[in-house]
């Protein structure tokens, strides 16, 4: 299938992905020029676009089946609110059955707790 990745950084999960055999197309969207002149992959299967993640996912008709964020951002529960799932959102309305899936994801809802705010007060209250 068709793989979509957002951030080229060294290129390694594009290269990765695109050794698969099941793989038959990655399109990768990094905004930097100078990452792309430095590390694009020479795989045939790979296709590198200097765009920004999100204005691609908003304008972009491709259909993908299966996509993977790592661009440049923190890894903090703050991070998720901010980028991860405002992005997801954006993908899902136009790929709702496609999965999506992000660098750092995890350690960032593991970060993520809703009481904090309230349990912080009561500490200070003490």
């Amino acid at each position: 299938g068709k793989i979509l990745v957002g951030g080229l950084g060294l290129g390694l999960f594009a290269t990765m992905a695109a050794k698969k055999k099941e793989v038959t197309k990655v399109i990768v969207v990094e905004i930097n020029k100078d990452v792309i002149k430095l590390c694009k992959p020479k795989d045939k299967k790979i296709k590198v676009i200097q765009c920004d993640i999100w204005k691609f996912i908003k304008e972009s008709n491709e259909k993908f089946d299966y996509a993977y964020i790592d661009i440049h951002y923190g890894t903090s529960c703050m991070e998720y609110m901010r980028t991860v799932l405002p992005m997801k959102k954006l993908f899902k309305e136009k790929h709702s059955n496609t999965p999506i899936d992000f660098w750092g994801e995890e350690e960032m809802k593991a970060q993520y707790n809703p009481d904090f705010e309230k349990e912080r007060a009561e500490r200070l209250k003490r």
